[in-house]
């Protein structure tokens, strides 16, 4: 024997709040409240000193404005090379002044 069976609707009844729902919308309030009490504002930032240019700072800066025709690549090369010298005479100047 085969029985036939009809499809059931459930219909939902509105919804009326229930303490369930009430604690838990004063949970999210609470969770919000906590939220906005937690959000910290970024602490400015202190001014850093700037720091004075070192004597290879100076010796590049005025060789550059010397060698401004020279492509890139060669002008640093170069410069390299005139701090190498220049720096071995300082410190052959040093030691003699000791």
């Amino acid at each position: 024997m085969v029985r036939k069976v009809e499809k059931q609707k459930f219909v939902e009844s509105p919804k009326s709040e229930t303490k369930e729902d009430k604690e838990d919308s004063d949970v999210e309030g609470l969770v919000e409240e906590t939220q906005e009490k937690l959000k910290v504002e970024p602490k400015p930032k202190p001014e850093k000193k700037k720091r004075a240019p070192s004597k290879y700072n100076l010796f590049v800066k005025a060789t550059m404005a010397k060698l401004k025709d020279t492509p890139p690549k060669e002008r640093f090369a170069r410069i390299s090379a005139l701090w190498k010298k220049e720096k071995a005479k300082q410190e052959k100047a040093a030691k003699k002044k000791k």
